[in-house]
């Protein structure tokens, strides 16, 4: 039998809410949209579409190193 003095203090409930960050890809989704259309529209335009997708992954590789 264990004995106690005083009994334990009532249980503490803590309710919280915290953001929680997480990834939305819908900004490259409109721009790939978009680039397929004018590419659609505009067949010429293709080499240059493919010139600005190159950059940006380039400017995405460096950002994450």
């Amino acid at each position: 039998m264990v004995v106690v003095e005083s009994p334990p203090p009532p249980q503490r409930v803590v309710n919280e809410t915290t953001f929680v960050p997480y990834e939305n890809d819908s900004y490259a989704r409109a721009h790939a949209c978009a680039r397929e259309q004018i590419a659609r529209r505009y067949p010429r335009s293709v080499e240059y579409l493919e010139a600005e997708q190159a950059l940006v992954m380039q400017y995405l590789s460096a950002q994450s190193t």
